[in-house]
């Protein structure tokens, strides 16, 4: 495993209207051409579980699912999140 700098996109959002389009794709390609400018070792997304969409644009890009974790967002309150490589 290589080792050095991480870029993480902790949440990405098409607004409902533009969705479909390939501008996820695009947000995603152009990010992950920046990041390999910097010297970036690991690119992460993360969505939340009940973003199928999302889902599937991430395993047409073929990424990868590798983590799921639980936020307490206030007292009686939690989010979570699935990480995407």
């Amino acid at each position: 495993m290589r080792t050095g700098p991480c870029f993480d996109i902790a949440h990405l959002f098409v607004e409902e209207a533009q969705r479909g389009q390939g501008l996820g794709r695009a947000l995603i390609d152009a990010a992950k051409g920046f990041a390999d400018g910097q010297g970036v070792v690991r690119l992460t997304i993360g969505t939340s579980p009940d973003n199928p969409s999302a889902a599937g644009t991430y395993r047409a890009m073929a990424l990868d699912e590798i983590a799921s974790s639980l936020a307490r967002v206030s007292a009686s309150r939690f989010s979570q999140t699935v990480r995407w490589v």
